[in-house]
């Protein structure tokens, strides 16, 4: 899984060949995010400034990332 750019301002591409099951995005103290995912890309207009984790669920298991969301 890749994810870009980043830092983000915006929409967070996600690419990978796998199916994506699930996407999770939770702030550095692991509290969930909500992040919609249209297939492509999240959506992270609305988070503050910082640091977050992403966990995409695919057919291959859970892949961890971090990205930072700039204004």
């Amino acid at each position: 899984v890749q994810i870009y750019p980043n830092p983000v301002g915006g929409q967070l591409v996600l690419r990978t060949n796998l199916f994506v099951e699930n996407v999770q995005v939770r702030d550095m103290n692991g509290r969930p995010i909500s992040c919609y995912y249209n297939g492509r890309s999240c959506d992270t207009g609305h988070l503050a400034a910082g640091t977050y984790i992403i966990s995409v669920e695919t057919s291959d298991g859970i892949w961890n990332g971090k990205f930072i969301k700039m204004d």
